[in-house]
């Protein structure tokens, strides 16, 4: 009986030693991130892995950055919004550009837009009734 509770002390010191090891390695990756976010003027960055990627967020005078690493540290895609625009590109192994698309985003216009589509939406139910009306006129005219 003390034999095993001899042991089983060591292996717990063992295991916590290992666990928080684990928590304070730094991951080269997160690094090379941060070190290149930080350097463009970003701030109020955070960082997420998962077992397949890495997911960054940051901030700073240019704006909103989201960025999304392959588990490599490879730059995959970004979107950053500033400015008045949104732009968002993703990347091939090598970092170039495959694809890129802006839009023009404000929070204003976006309601703007909004109302437009409600008052379009009216609009159509509006011409749709008159539409309905006049086939309900057309079969009472072949009732007579």
């Amino acid at each position: 009986m003390k034999f095993r509770k001899t042991l089983a002390v060591p292996a717990i010191a063992l295991l916590m030693s290992t666990a928080a090891l684990a928590q304070t390695t730094p991951d080269p990756v997160v690094e090379g991130i941060v070190s290149d976010l930080s350097g463009s003027g970003y701030s109020g960055i955070e960082i997420r892995r998962s077992a397949t990627r890495y997911r960054a967020e940051a901030t700073g005078a240019a704006g909103k950055l989201e960025r999304t690493y392959s588990i490599d540290g490879t730059l995959m895609k970004e979107e950053l919004k500033a400015g008045g625009k949104e732009i968002e590109r993703t990347f091939d192994a090598q970092g170039n550009v495959v694809k890129e698309e802006i839009d023009d985003y404000d929070d204003e216009s976006l309601e703007d837009e909004d109302e437009g589509e409600d008052e379009n939406e009216a609009e159509d139910d509006d011409s749709n009734d008159d539409d309905s009306d006049s086939d309900s006129d057309d079969d009472e005219g072949d009732d007579s």
